[in-house]
């Protein structure tokens, strides 16, 4: 699966879609997912993929802050502390 150029492709369509920065970090945890949950097949290959990419993602979103803040409109309407004071106000961050 490691040189499989339609697997590879597949890994590139995820990393795009789900915004993945380190491509060879995600690439690396793909397969030792593989390789951890005795993947067998390629739709077995694809969750996988899947499930990392998803991972990835929300890593990188719950790290931005600023993620937090955006209103309907797709605008930021508040500043980081406000949102940060927002978020621990209602038990989704706690102030350290």
């Amino acid at each position: 699966m490691y040189c499989d150029k339609k697997f590879n492709n597949l890994l590139d369509i995820i990393a795009a879609k789900e915004k993945i920065q380190d491509f060879d970090d995600f690439r690396q945890d793909v397969f030792l997912d593989i390789i951890e949950t005795n993947a067998k097949s390629y739709e077995d290959f694809k969750k996988c993929a899947w499930k990392i990419g998803l991972r990835y993602y929300r890593s990188a979103f719950e790290d931005d802050i600023y993620n937090y803040g955006i209103n309907e409109d797709g605008e930021y309407s508040e500043t980081e502390d406000d949102i940060m004071s927002r978020l621990v106000y209602e038990g989704k961050a706690i102030a350290l």
